[in-house]
């Protein structure tokens, strides 16, 4: 129903109708058939959509659930928001541990497969509700502070364990499962998060159709210039006391009816689902169709530096005491004693029963070379030579916007002599300028010594710990006070093998590439360096000064490499006044500052913000912010990240991409050209393994995914224009042809018409399979078909082919037999002059319509490379022009021509034909960025 009263398809009805009371029995029922082909092709995609989206909602299973006071068994389709379940970690290969709902974790812990969710491989660590160091926070579900107590729907439980012995509360007795996790129930159906992403896939996958406000203003402008000629033929029919007025009224209408071909619906999503289907075996999918167009006028790229640029598979170069000595983890119980308690306490690491750890990668390489085991239920972790025995008594987990994690743990100590001794201790470790502040004092040469390796492009870790009378639960701030520094883990993490290759390529076709991370700065600006972002030499560090007096204005500091400083000033023109020959990196304290002061104006710090090149040490808020301001600009962004604290900046984009950071293996790709084949088949697109973390999720760790996704992009936004185009020109010259005809009271045949709209369906599908270029080139495609040089493109094109039309009609009523003027007008349908000369004439204008705006080059594979269409555009003028000269009887007869007179000047005819196709040279103008 939903298809059949929309206003395009209305409309559409309602003119085929009317060229049937114009007796075109054969060109109506193509119509009518081009239709209901296309409607009832959406509807199938539409029902196959419907039973994919059902297979990505969560299957039903068994849960143990709280009510009436007892533990009962039900159906997870029943929960309902508020009940007590117990959810436990099955083990097999058919194992299904995907959580019916989203839940709040009240007792238990549990290690959590995000990767639906955020695009972050990295299994997630759970902690219950009640363990939370401040208990008087107003819980909030949209609140990122929970997320670490929240269970979300479809994500997959790979380990949980419960303390069997410990007391549930509210009188409620203990589940009889004895491994299992214990939560309540928040979200169900839509309102989960997998709810979420199955509603982006149902609502978007429909905004690339006609209705949007483009192809509605384009059919304006047709519509205006093909009522002129409507009005045109209305008033001189109506001035004619020998013509019928029903005939005049109908005729019309039919030439404004003639500037809305019934094609054009399925033409303006063919690119687009093309573009989606083709990006499929590259490991690519799309949840978000209207973004593809999109991606082709990207202008900015912004990336994510851990994980994305380089690789998370960390290794650590060493530990350094404040002398800058350097110590193995193998001999730190030699040297560094408590930095070794801190590496082996203070993680969020998980050990399942097969006895496989998971967790954060610097965490897991840390342990496995320490050699320590830890033990999940009682959250204890043993030394390899039983001499140390750490219970964590409390976690504080790492925060992206803290930049640190802690624990309060109870440490048994077997000493030399035997006796053992309990130590209770806070151990910490975060970012270096972040522990620094929570030092009871800080060595002499720890700004120096961070400063030397993250230079050299090394990721540096603080530990501290602190002394504790008692091991128990307390307040997060007193805990990470007055702390003793016992070290820095230097960690190594080089570029993906072919990030270089890739972001060259970028840098190459004029694109402005970014990092946003939250790692120090100095590493960021080396891993710029590397890329060839920016130059080493021409980088500048903006930092802030401190207010010398009540009052005074907070004044910014540009300092070099070498700590020199360059510029001190309030006014941010100044700053920006130095951004063409330097690249400028900022720290997210500074661009709080900047973005939180009301002495700058908002014009100068967006503009500002535009010219950064690396952001550091940025909370995932200021990712969001930073793609925010970009956008206010008028820029196009892409954001490429692979983990949680992207989800916004990758939302936020116009174009965002996650990464799964899988292994492309040759299993994974013929996994990919299983989905590619599926989709071609049955014209739908698959989610593979989309997340709702962004419109794009990329299955594999490469970077190539942003070439990719641009490459397709530039060719569905450049196939959709050129399509607007050649529609624009064959439409209006079929409305002022038809106008020609009907002022001389003459009309196109049934048969005529609908061999000749034939070849212009055909040609519609070919162009929409163009195929990119392999290579992005340091051209901006146009943005719209509004496009200044478009416009011009298809106005003098028009101009040149109303010129043609009028020759020819003016030469072919010379040529027109008296006796055929002497019929009448509005009769049935005979061969004429006039009909054969426009009829071919215009059906010539639509081929080189075809050659002439075919973009090719710089943007998509040029037209010689585009498969059969050129052989069937040169074989259709080939055929025209042997009907122009009307050699070929049989072929007059079958097109419902008339026989030219023998002194018909065919030459005159052909020459039009050819000048017309010559004279207008192709007027895309590709400007350089």
């Amino acid at each position: 129903t939903e298809h059949i009263v929309a206003p395009f398809f209305v409309f559409q009805i309602f003119c085929t109708m009317l060229w049937m009371l114009e007796e075109y029995w054969y060109f109506s029922m193509m119509s009518f058939v081009m239709l209901f082909v296309f409607e009832s092709a959406v509807i199938f995609s539409r029902i196959k959509n419907m039973e994919r989206i059902r297979g990505m909602r969560i299957q039903h299973r068994d849960v143990k659930v709280y009510r009436n006071r007892q533990w009962s068994t039900i159906n997870s389709e029943k929960l309902v928001p508020g009940d007590i379940v117990c959810l436990e970690c099955k083990q097999g290969p058919n194992a299904d541990n995907k959580l019916p709902c989203d839940i709040l974790l009240l007792s238990g812990a549990c290690t959590m497969n995000e990767s639906i969710l955020t695009g972050e491989s990295i299994p997630q660590a759970k902690e219950p509700i009640i363990e939370r160091d401040n208990m008087s926070e107003i819980f909030s579900i949209k609140s990122g502070q929970f997320k670490m107590n929240i269970l979300f729907g479809r994500t997959e439980m790979l380990y949980c364990s419960r303390e069997s012995d410990k007391p549930l509360g509210l009188n409620i007795p203990p589940p009889p499962i004895k491994q299992c996790c214990v939560g309540y129930v928040l979200r169900t159906g839509f309102e989960t998060t997998q709810g979420k992403l199955v509603r982006t896939v149902l609502f978007t996958s429909e905004r690339v159709t006609v209705e949007s406000k483009d192809a509605y203003f384009f059919l304006l402008v047709l519509l205006f210039f093909a009522m002129l000629a409507s009005i045109y033929v209305l008033i001189h029919g109506l001035n004619d006391p020998e013509r019928d007025t029903y005939k005049i009224i109908v005729k019309s209408i039919l030439i404004l009816a003639a500037v809305v071909p019934p094609e054009l619906p399925m033409e303006l999503s063919l690119a687009v689902n093309n573009s989606i289907v083709s990006l499929i075996p590259h490991g690519i999918f799309c949840t978000e169709p209207y973004r593809i167009p999109l991606a082709g006028k990207v202008t900015v790229c912004c990336f994510d530096k851990t994980g994305t640029l380089t690789s998370d598979k960390l290794k650590i170069n060493g530990i350094l005491d404040e002398n800058d000595k350097t110590f193995n983890i193998e001999d730190l119980s030699r040297g560094n004693y408590n930095a070794v308690l801190v590496l082996g306490l203070c993680h969020s690491l998980t050990k399942t029963e097969s006895g496989s750890v998971l967790g954060d990668p610097l965490e897991k390489i840390a342990f496995e070379q320490l050699k320590w085991n830890y033990d999940n239920v009682k959250k204890r972790t043993t030394s390899s030579d039983g001499k140390i025995e750490g219970n964590i008594v409390v976690k504080y987990p790492f925060n992206s916007h803290l930049k640190r994690m802690s624990v309060v743990a109870q440490i048994r100590v077997v000493g030399n002599d035997g006796k053992a001794v309990i130590l209770n201790k806070a151990l910490t470790k975060g970012a270096p300028e972040i522990i620094r502040g929570k030092l009871r004092s800080v060595p002499e040469n720890f700004d120096k010594i961070v400063n030397k390796y993250t230079k050299q492009g090394a990721r540096v870790l603080c530990l501290a710990y602190k002394d504790l009378e008692e091991a128990r639960k307390m307040p997060r701030e007193d805990v990470e006070n007055n702390l003793t520094f016992c070290g820095l883990v230097i960690t190594s993490c080089p570029l993906k093998k072919d990030t270089k290759k890739q972001i060259e390529e970028l840098l190459e076709s004029k694109h402005q590439v970014i990092i946003i991370t939250g790692d120090n700065q100095y590493t960021a600006a080396h891993v710029a360096g590397e890329l060839k972002i920016m130059k080493p030499e021409a980088l500048l560090f903006i930092e802030s000064t401190k207010r010398q007096e009540e009052g005074a204005k907070e004044e910014l500091e540009l300092v070099d490499i070498n700590g020199q400083l360059r510029l001190s000033t309030a006014k941010l023109e100044e700053i920006i006044s130095l951004s063409g020959k330097n690249s400028f990196c900022v720290n997210g304290d500074v661009l709080a500052k900047i973005s939180s002061n009301a002495n700058y104006q908002d014009k100068d710090r967006n503009l500002l913000i535009s010219k950064i090149t690396v952001f550091a040490r940025v909370s995932p808020s200021q990712k969001d912010y930073i793609i925010g301001v970009l956008n206010q600009l008028n820029e196009t962004t892409l954001m490429c990240g692979d983990g949680t604290n992207d989800v916004g900046s990758l939302k936020r984009a116009h174009v965002g991409i996650a990464l799964l950071n899988k292994e492309e293996t040759v299993e994974e790709q013929k996994r990919n050209m299983s989905l590619f084949q599926r989709a071609q088949n049955e014209q739908i697109t698959v989610d593979g393994d989309a997340s709702i973390a962004a419109p794009f999720t990329y299955r594999y760790e490469s970077v190539k995914c942003v070439i990719n996704v641009m490459r397709q992009g530039r060719c569905a936004l450049i196939t959709t224009i050129q399509m607007y185009k050649i529609l624009a020109i064959n439409c209006l010259m079929l409305a002022y042809s038809l106008s020609v005809l009907y002022q001389q009271g003459l009309k196109s045949g049934d048969v005529q018409s609908t061999i000749f709209a034939i070849p212009l369906a055909i040609y519609f599908f070919m162009i929409s399979r163009a195929t990119p270029l392999e290579k992005l080139q340091p051209f901006k495609p146009p943005q719209s078909i509004f496009d200044w040089s478009q416009i011009t493109s298809v106005a003098v094109q028009f101009a040149v082919h109303i010129i043609g039309l009028l020759f020819l009609t003016h030469l072919s009523l010379q040529y027109t037999p008296a006796e055929d003027l002497l019929l009448g007008p509005d009769k049935a349908f005979r061969p004429s002059m006039l009909n054969t000369v426009i009829v071919i004439y215009l059906s010539f204008v639509d081929a080189t319509n075809f050659f002439i705006n075919y973009e090719g080059e710089p943007f998509m594979e040029s037209l010689w490379k585009s498969g059969m269409l050129p052989k069937f555009l040169v074989l259709h003028m080939l055929v025209l022009l042997v009907a122009a000269l009307d050699v070929v009887p049989d072929l007059r007869s079958l097109l419902q021509l008339h026989e030219l007179p023998e002194d018909f000047p065919n030459y005159l005819f052909i020459g039009t034909m050819i000048i017309d196709s010559v004279s207008y040279t192709h007027l895309t103008l590709p400007t350089n960025r």
